[in-house]
């Protein structure tokens, strides 16, 4: 896009010359101050006043862009920062209230729901808490306001699994030094951050 019109400077700046030389040498001459200094300084502000003018009709896009990249800068700004905010909370670890069975597999029920905006096939990492080593994958199949009861998908340790599933008809009890978090890319933040950077850089003139 161009932003700035050479042709349109000088078409604009040829009329508004023209108009404005008339206009001042017309008063110069009705009020009698034909003198050399006051009709030059009647064509130097004609000249000054169709500069400026042929300038800002001419380059009008430049403002634009300028507001357009100011708006974008600040959007961009503002979206990053809502998204640490979510990203932060949707990390935060969610805990087991307990297992139980379920067609004769183990199901976790968790501590979150509806009213955390959780719905059927939500997906969750399940770690381990000492040093967040992944123990495996579970998938929501039933939620409630408050609770979600989900199975596994992704079993990485399975003497968890096996040990879960050994006493889940007798002991329901949460298995302790585990939690839970929303499954989400390690790179979502990094892909969203450069989404939000190209938007607001390479089409600052769209």
């Amino acid at each position: 896009m161009k932003l700035f019109s050479k042709n349109v400077f000088w078409t604009v700046f040829g009329i508004t010359l023209s108009a404005f030389l008339t206009v001042s040498l017309a008063v110069v001459a009705t009020r009698g101050m034909l003198a050399a200094s006051n009709v030059l300084m009647a064509v130097l502000a004609a000249v000054g006043i169709s500069v400026a003018l042929a300038a800002l009709i001419a380059g009008y896009r430049l403002p634009v862009r300028w507001t357009t990249w100011a708006y974008r800068a600040v959007m961009r700004r503002l979206a990053k920062r809502a998204i640490r905010s979510s990203l932060t909370q949707a990390m935060t670890p969610i805990k087991c209230l307990g297992i139980m069975e379920r067609e004769g597999y183990v199901q976790l029920r968790l501590d979150i729901g509806l009213s955390s905006g959780i719905t059927e096939g939500f997906s969750f990492r399940l770690l381990e808490s000492t040093d967040n080593r992944q123990w495996g994958m579970v998938e929501v199949v039933n939620v409630g306001d408050t609770h979600s009861d989900c199975i596994p998908i992704v079993r990485s340790n399975e003497d968890f699994w096996a040990a879960l599933e050994d006493r889940m008809r007798y002991d329901t009890s949460s298995p302790s030094n585990i939690h839970l978090v929303i499954d989400l890319p390690e790179s979502y933040m990094e892909w969203t951050e450069w989404l939000l950077d190209n938007w607001g850089e390479r089409n600052a003139g769209s």
